[in-house]
């Protein structure tokens, strides 16, 4: 068994994508180790738009991009670092990453993707820059030769005294691709004494006018429908406490499990998914769990709202923790 990377007085840079607060989970953990920590974000452009664009049309951009990232190591002023932390990384070129191995030499470069490579195209090309490339999609470890391992929870998400739920079912997300038509086609195809919490999110108004231009899954969309104020953890994790079950609906251009997954199974709330891999993972339990056709109306039994959850073993638990995680990758 490979030992794992001492990181007491060690420094750390992490590029990462400022995403729901993860960044900051990751960067405290890393400082609880004792790590010397230097942050950037892995897009150099702060509105949706940009953003947006970087994705679209990356080759273009990533040379302005180059210029803020050099621009941040330099600012930083460190000699070394002893580990080099990305995810994602989608705002990082070839010319930087080689740049940045050239000047520390002695830094073990650590890559996680936590979506699928085809929604990022051109980033497997950064994959040989890295000492270890983590995915957690099982296709993309087949594809490009990465190490298999799945997201993670906070502790945020540990429930500390059972509650009566106030949701039978709830759902808490960035309304892309077709969540909205899928959570629609779910609340109605529920029984009328089950009740459904909904928070749909969208980065901005504009978004919800694109999208009811160029996507057909917002047809019966109403801008009510949307919240343009994203959730904190702490909130979306009271939703779970006080929910039964919780609806995933994860991209339908992915495999791997939604960070919202293991949330639910940190949380101990069940699950109902439209992720059919789910069966196939170690937590898995079916009186805690069920998968449906996202092209399909929900059927499920009243009873799996009011069984009680089962909780997975206290190792099995541990292994899906930020912590956790951790662990299997600084190896």
């Amino acid at each position: 068994m490979s030992q794992m990377l001492d990181l007491f007085n060690k420094n750390v840079l992490v590029i990462s994508p400022e995403f729901f607060g993860y960044q900051n989970d990751i960067k405290a953990e890393l400082i609880k180790r004792g790590a010397v920590v230097d942050f950037i974000s892995d897009k150099p452009f702060s509105s949706v738009f940009m953003k947006g664009m970087l994705r679209l049309q990356r080759e273009r951009f990533l040379r302005f991009a180059d210029k803020f990232y050099f621009s941040a190591i330099e600012e930083f002023g460190r000699s070394n670092y002893d580990l080099v932390l990305v995810l994602v990384g989608e705002g990082l070129s070839e010319n930087f990453l080689s740049a940045l191995k050239s000047t520390f030499p002695s830094a073990k470069f650590v890559f996680y993707m936590w979506d699928s490579m085809r929604n990022r195209r051109g980033l497997d090309k950064n994959l040989v820059y890295f000492d270890s490339c983590f995915t957690f999609d099982k296709n993309d470890e087949k594809q490009y030769g990465m190490k298999f391992r799945p997201l993670f929870f906070n502790d945020r998400f540990q429930r500390k005294i059972k509650v009566l739920p106030k949701y039978d079912l709830s759902f808490v997300g960035t309304a892309h691709s077709d969540r909205f038509s899928v959570s629609n086609t779910v609340a109605k195809s529920l029984p009328e004494n089950i009740t459904f919490y909904r928070y749909l999110y969208l980065q901005a108004r504009w978004v919800y006018f694109a999208h009811k231009v160029g996507n057909r899954n917002f047809k019966d969309a109403k801008l009510s429908d949307f919240n343009f104020t994203s959730l904190g953890k702490a909130a979306v994790a009271e939703i779970f406490f006080n929910s039964a079950a919780v609806l995933d609906i994860e991209h339908p251009k992915q495999t791997g499990l939604t960070m919202r997954t293991f949330e639910a199974f940190g949380s101990e709330t069940k699950i109902i998914t439209t992720n059919s891999h789910i069966v196939d993972y170690d937590f898995y339990n079916p009186e805690n769990v069920r998968v449906f056709d996202r092209n399909s109306t929900l059927k499920i039994e009243e009873d799996f709202f009011i069984q009680p959850y089962k909780p997975a073993s206290v190792e099995i638990y541990q292994k899906y923790s930020l912590s956790g995680w951790l662990d299997d990758i600084l190896v």
